[in-house]
């Protein structure tokens, strides 16, 4: 019996004090809470990331800026319009597609070069920079990062060679050491070769499309002509080193070479509609559509752009 009336006092006793400590720990998060909500309102009332943690906020944003992800907008979900961009014109008309390729037609006919070409180096309405300019930087980085991987370890193959020849004959004062100077030496090999062949590539490729898609973009055509320039000025600027003569090489080098692979690219890119024509074709097409859709929202009349 006294046992039972002990062990139910100390039962009664815990929970007293678990009871007291969860009052206690309510208090101190509801505190905390509290202090978190008057440091991160803005004037709204509104919760800031920003205001809370700055440098998780700064962080972020620098992450956010290097890589490139998709956004999705409420508007672009709301166009209804927009969802079959790629609807072939032999089908009949109804007449809001009339009314969207007489706005397409007149805004083509209104652009000049240097507009389509402004507007390849600005950002939209979205403040995203144009599709033509983020392909240039994805490819140019993709070819930066594989040819890194790719001489990298063809470089540490070679340094580990080196060293095997070069210290053929030498002591050391143990296994240990050797194997320490010889990862030394691999490392050494990899970054440098890696660093030295992704640059050179990293150069060519983005100085090969800015110049050619600049040039298509002036145009608002593709063909194999841009390719030929874009080649040529490309292997002129790598070669400027080696004087006057290296440069005019490298020029025609590359102009024969870019040729050469422009006549494959330019078929392949008419035979998947993703010539110039026809991409800014839909990217007119979609601005005229947004453009509709913020009238349709704000009460105003359809006219053309």
């Amino acid at each position: 019996m006294d046992n039972r009336v002990h062990n139910a006092t100390n039962t009664t006793k815990f929970w007293a004090v678990y009871k007291q400590f969860e009052q206690q720990r309510s208090v101190i998060l509801h505190s905390n809470l509290c202090c978190l909500l008057r440091n991160a309102k803005d004037p709204d009332g509104r919760i800031t990331l920003r205001q809370t943690i700055p440098n998780t906020w700064s962080v972020y944003k620098s992450v956010r800026a290097f890589i490139s992800l998709p956004r999705v907008y409420a508007s672009e979900l709301a166009m209804e319009t927009a969802v079959d961009l790629k609807q072939p014109l032999d089908v009949p008309l109804s007449d809001t597609d009339r009314e969207i390729e007489v706005a397409i037609q007149e805004y083509l006919a209104k652009e000049t070069p240097m507009d389509r070409l402004k507007e390849m180096f600005s950002k939209n309405h979205k403040n995203d920079y144009s599709n033509t300019l983020m392909f240039i930087y994805s490819s140019t980085y993709k070819a930066v990062a594989f040819t890194f991987l790719v001489m990298a370890t063809i470089s540490g193959i070679h340094g580990k060679q080196d060293f095997i020849d070069r210290n053929k004959a030498s002591q050391f004062r143990s296994k240990m050491h050797a194997n320490r100077l010889m990862m030394d030496t691999i490392w050494l090999y990899m970054f440098r070769g890696g660093f030295k062949w992704s640059f050179r590539v990293g150069v060519f490729v983005g100085s090969f499309l800015l110049v050619s898609q600049s040039f298509a973009t002036y145009r608002n055509k593709s063909s194999p002509l841009e390719f030929f320039i874009a080649g040529g000025v490309t292997g002129g600027l790598l070669k400027m080193n080696l004087g006057l003569k290296g440069f005019l090489v490298g020029s025609i080098v590359g102009a024969v070479l870019g040729l050469l692979g422009g006549i494959p690219i330019y078929s392949a890119m008419s035979f998947g509609k993703q010539t110039q024509e026809d991409k800014h074709y839909l990217e007119v097409k979609n601005k005229v559509l947004y453009q509709r859709h913020l009238r349709k929202l704000t009460g105003e009349p359809s006219t053309a752009l």
